[in-house]
């Protein structure tokens, strides 16, 4: 077949990982600006409800993290490759310790952050 050309093996999987820490990224920095500023959506018998403005922080600064990474695995740079492997890692752990809290979302984002874990050292040399 003239003219059809054949995607290299292990293509796309920077393009998901990069789409993954944008939606990432963004629900973070939705959750973390609520927590900051609407503390009326969360239940004040909660465990974290004192401590809203310390777990906002960390979570827009953690969308900031994953947009960044977002943007340089999208470039193919290989310091977003190496970012996305911790922020797979820390993600994958803390769903983790969450299985017993939420088992089903906690089984679907672990597989989640496997399958970027994968695409990210099996498929290194798509990152340059």
């Amino acid at each position: 077949m003239e003219g059809s050309e054949v995607a290299p093996k292990g293509k796309g999987w920077d393009e998901f990982a990069g789409i993954f820490f944008i939606a990432a990224g963004l629900f973070n920095l939705i959750a973390g600006l609520v927590m900051l500023e609407r503390k009326s959506h969360f239940d004040s018998a909660g465990l974290l409800y004192s401590k809203l403005n310390v777990v906002g922080t960390i979570a827009i600064i953690a969308a900031v993290v994953q947009i960044i990474a977002a943007i340089l695995i999208l470039r193919r740079n290989n310091g977003g490759r190496i970012t996305g492997i911790v922020l797979a890692v820390i993600g994958m752990t803390g769903w983790f310790m969450l299985i017993f809290v939420a088992p089903l979302w906690s089984l679907l984002f672990v597989g989640v952050y496997g399958l970027l874990l994968y695409g990210f050292t099996a498929h290194r040399d798509e990152f340059v």
